[in-house]
């Protein structure tokens, strides 16, 4: 048989099995073609410059690494007396006429580097309290007093409802109900350390905000959007309004006055110590 004739035959054979391959898995053809020249970009871009010369572009930083944040569900001791801030802890704890010495369930967050702390408490959706130099609370810089933020509101009515957080850029995001508002909020110490933010997004705020914090901090404390009106803010109506609130250390007035319980420091035991994070817990083991 001529060979000519062979190489025909033999090419003809590779354009039917081509055609009958490209049949089952040509739905696989754009997807190899995004993977091959995404690789070979990485490839060219990582490739040094030939004959000694120095690439056009600089190098290109490594991203600075996130601060390491602990969180924790746990239980703290109580440093707070008003008891109109404690309101639904004080329905549920069936003892009206007995102290709150403790907060179980409580969220604490510590930031590592800067020492920055707060707590949270899910059963009232509010920031608790908040201290600076990390396991040691006795640092206090705020603890809450008054009604909760939203309860001057229309439309946040009885009791808020937790529905848990979630965690960006590894802080927490708390999202909860109250009333017919739907709420996040995240609290991050600021950029340079002299404070701290409280970003809210409220959802279903039809007639409006009114953000209530206590009567020592007005003046004290910046906002993003509307107008005060002494420990108010005021906020027109939207289907999602946007507010932080920052907080600076250096303005900080006089707590309260802190429950009786509360002795400056808390009491060391597991349940009241600071979460370990990752490489600490190796090294215990």
């Amino acid at each position: 048989m001529p060979t000519a004739f062979l190489r025909l035959a033999e090419g003809l054979g590779m354009v039917f099995r081509w055609r009958f391959m490209g049949s089952r898995f040509r739905f696989l053809l754009p997807l190899f073609l995004v993977l091959s020249s995404a690789g070979l970009g990485s490839v060219a871009a990582q490739e040094p410059a030939s004959h000694g010369e120095s690439p056009s572009d600089p190098p290109p930083k490594a991203a600075a690494p996130a601060p390491e944040i602990l969180v924790a569900q746990t239980t703290l001791p109580n440093p707070v007396k008003d008891v109109i801030a404690l309101i639904h802890r004080e329905q549920f704890s069936g003892k009206p006429d007995e102290p709150i010495t403790s907060l179980p369930g409580i969220i604490r967050v510590q930031y590592s580097a800067s020492g920055f702390g707060y707590a949270w408490d899910p059963v009232e959706c509010r920031l608790m309290f908040v201290w600076q130099g990390g396991a040691d609370m006795s640092d206090l810089k705020f603890v809450a007093e008054g009604p909760a933020p939203f309860a001057a509101t229309i439309g946040a009515w009885g009791v808020p409802d937790y529905f848990g957080y979630r965690l960006v850029d590894g802080a927490p995001e708390f999202l909860y109900y109250v009333g017919s508002l739907g709420v996040t909020e995240k609290i991050r110490p600021t950029p340079d350390g002299r404070g701290w933010t409280q970003d809210w997004e409220i959802h279903q705020a039809d007639y409006g905000l009114q953000v209530t914090i206590p009567e020592r901090w007005v003046s004290k404390v910046k906002a993003s959007a509307g107008d005060w009106i002494g420990p108010v803010l005021k906020l027109p109506e939207s289907k999602v309004a946007k507010l932080t609130l920052t907080w600076i250390d250096a303005d900080a007035p006089d707590l309260p006055e802190l429950a009786a319980s509360w002795n400056g420091k808390p009491k060391s035991s597991p349940e009241n110590e600071a979460p370990k994070s990752e490489s600490e817990t190796k090294q215990d083991e």
